[in-house]
């Protein structure tokens, strides 16, 4: 296991290819570009999920649309104001942490509390801002409140919609072991269906008892997660998602299409299979692309909020830990 004191280092190195996809990622071919789906202005059951390169989805999962972005960006806007100047006082996230393995206890699958603890600890350099020297210092840490384990293996599997919503299974599964309030992050392991990395439920969602971060097991620190660009198992699924759960976008939200992510120090991406590249695609050893011209400014491609393996991604804005402190402040501050 790469211990999280050393993958600093690893972070910035280009992304490996010519790896196979593990097989519990349930992939094969390159998609086409993510669509935009859910219903402008709706309280739906959205969320966002990270997508390995090579996964068969035709798209993604639960996609937020450009209207929904504006509108939560128009929501966002009174609690920017409240923000102090300098920023939040350090804000301490309580971590309940749900680790699901099959039933039979000869089986050694699922994640470890070693895995779990690795987990936490890549949240808090990812978020104190030590993966890069351009990497911001958010007010955010994580303390691991408890871990749970839970032998059962129809909620092991963890089965999703075709849409990539979630089933009856796994919304009892939640409700079940579901603890604190929208302040506190429920963690939740499992083999998820569908081939999905992770997904989460952004701040702005009602219903407490389904919120949360959900992760594919093999993509914790220590896990066996690996594309063919590169790895997936370093933890950086994980801090992808808890950023959705901050209730950041992906940097290449709506392509070139303003408003994009609602962020102005990311500049505007091009959603294609350029997304999964550190560099310029199909060239990984090079600078990355300017894939919106309408929007100057290199792709953001090592931005946790891309689709980079874990190796590529190591960076947060200001303007993305502004958008994650006036969120926390509308939406999950007690």
């Amino acid at each position: 296991m790469t211990s999280p004191a050393r993958r600093t280092a690893h972070r910035t190195a280009a992304a490996a290819v010519g790896l196979v996809m593990a097989a519990s990622l349930g992939v094969s071919a390159p998609t086409a570009t993510a669509q935009a789906s859910a219903d402008p202005g709706c309280e739906t059951d959205v969320s966002h999920a990270r997508l390995a390169f090579g996964h068969t989805m035709d798209r993604e999962p639960n996609a937020v649309s450009q209207a929904q972005v504006a509108a939560v960006e128009r929501q966002l806007a009174p609690a920017l104001a409240r923000v102090p100047a300098r920023g939040l006082a350090p804000v301490e996230i309580r971590v309940f942490a749900h680790i699901i393995k099959p039933t039979n206890p000869r089986s050694n699958k699922g994640a470890t509390r070693e895995m779990v603890r690795d987990q936490i600890a890549v949240l808090n350099e990812a978020f104190g801002g030590e993966t890069s020297g351009s990497s911001v210092d958010t007010p955010f840490t994580f303390r691991l409140q408890s871990t749970s384990v839970t032998r059962k293996s129809t909620w092991y599997a963890w089965p999703m919609k075709a849409d990539g919503s979630e089933t009856g299974t796994v919304k009892k599964a939640k409700r079940q072991l579901h603890r604190g309030t929208k302040a506190d992050l429920n963690l939740y392991t499992a083999e998820i269906g569908g081939g999905i990395l992770g997904y989460a439920r952004f701040p702005f969602q009602g219903n407490t008892a389904l919120d949360g971060v959900v992760l594919l097991d093999e993509t914790l620190p220590g896990g066996s997660a690996v594309g063919t660009l590169g790895p997936y198992n370093q933890g950086d699924t994980g801090t992808h998602e808890v950023g959705h759960w901050l209730g950041l976008f992906h940097t290449f939200q709506g392509g070139c299409i303003a408003p994009g992510d609602g962020v102005d120090d990311t500049p505007a991406q091009n959603n294609g299979d350029n997304i999964f590249y550190c560099g310029n695609w199909p060239d990984d050893s090079t600078n990355p692309d300017d894939t919106c011209l309408s929007d100057p400014g290199v792709d953001p491609v090592r931005n946790f909020m891309s689709y980079g393996v874990d190796t590529c991604l190591n960076q947060f804005t200001p303007g993305q830990d502004a958008n994650m402190q006036a969120a926390w402040t509308a939406f999950r501050a007690p």
